[in-house]
């Protein structure tokens, strides 16, 4: 099922800026939103930034440079945009403009990048594109957490996250997802949109989150033009 949901992961989906939608894809209504507060009591990670949305320390340094990245690399999107690849990491699917990754050991990754529209707000570029992102067929039982904004960082000039846990489904049996998803838009209007999760849910603050933290800092960081 693990290798399934990999494989699934490095589908072209829909990047929706302003009213242009950039690569294929479409999908219903996303799921219900819920109270603010991060589902579980999970960790959310702020790219280069120091105080955490949630409250929590945890990841408070802008994320590593690309020559700090001991055994790890990183592949490059259309425009230019970086997206980390930690030690440990592979590629599982790559295209111009989006990158899926996982770690083999329940964590996933799916960076997308666009150009936005002049004056675009990370926060709408997040809620238009959970329908794809999170299609509800796939992804059952959705919790979805509101959005929140995050402070602007070196060249980014809006950014945004959400968190969601949901169950993914199919013959194989089911398995339960903790994620979160950021969106920066730079001042270039470049966007990178990332994707991170972890299974099983009930994992994500343990596993997940030192899973996946160098790739969401280190990333933003260098989209950002701070590493």
């Amino acid at each position: 099922m693990t290798d399934h949901h990999r494989h699934d992961r490095g589908r072209v989906i829909g990047l929706l800026l302003g009213a242009c939608v950039l690569v294929g894809g479409a999908g219903a209504a996303g799921g219900v939103v819920f109270d603010p507060a991060p589902a579980s009591g999970s960790e959310v990670v702020q790219p280069g930034a120091v105080a955490m949305p949630s409250g929590h320390g945890m990841h408070a340094a802008v994320g590593p440079a690309a020559d700090d990245l001991t055994g790890g690399s990183v592949v490059t999107l259309e425009g230019g945009v970086p997206v980390v690849v930690p030690a440990g990491w592979e590629v599982t699917g790559q295209r111009t403009n989006n990158v899926s990754l996982a770690d083999g050991k329940g964590s996933f990754a799916y960076a997308l990048t666009g150009r936005a529209n002049p004056g675009s707000s990370a926060t709408g570029l997040l809620a238009a594109n959970i329908p794809v992102l999170l299609p509800p067929e796939t992804y059952t039982q959705q919790l979805l957490v509101d959005y929140g904004e995050l402070q602007p960082f070196g060249s980014v000039v809006s950014a945004a996250y959400t968190e969601y846990e949901a169950l993914v489904a199919d013959n194989q049996g089911s398995l339960s997802l903790h994620g979160q998803i950021y969106v920066g838009v730079r001042q270039d209007n470049l966007v990178l949109l990332l994707l991170v999760e972890h299974t099983p849910a009930e994992e994500w603050n343990e596993e997940g989150v030192p899973a996946t933290a160098d790739l969401v800092n280190g990333s933003f960081s260098l989209f950002a033009g701070l590493g």
